[in-house]
């Protein structure tokens, strides 16, 4: 069984949330996004993941083959899923590494 993750820097504090944030969508007939939360088998219009703004560290979700590659708060291109930054410096204090940590007693 998986258990959900977030990404966090032990020096600071900041986190990011992890891979169950991650969301698959249908598009309806004016192409509009219909979420399916929860969904394990497709076929799926797209699928957005969790994303965080390097520079504002702004969180949203973003379909990164589809919608344009910047953050939606401040425009910035320097954006990148949240599972990338584990092992990576943490952007919002510059000193800690961001680590993976999995939520005690859940589990999918």
């Amino acid at each position: 069984m998986a258990s959900p993750t977030y990404y966090e820097c032990k020096a600071c504090g900041f986190y990011t949330k992890g891979n169950f944030s991650n969301i698959a969508y249908n598009l309806n007939d004016e192409g509009e996004r219909i979420f399916v939360p929860h969904a394990r088998n497709g076929p799926f219009d797209g699928y957005m993941h969790q994303t965080v703004c390097l520079d504002c560290l702004h969180q949203f979700k973003l379909d990164h083959k589809v919608d344009d590659l910047k953050c939606i708060s401040c425009s910035s291109a320097n954006i990148v899923r949240t599972h990338l930054t584990e092992g990576k410096p943490c952007p919002k204090c510059r000193e800690g590494i961001i680590v993976m940590e999995k939520e005690e007693g859940f589990s999918i």
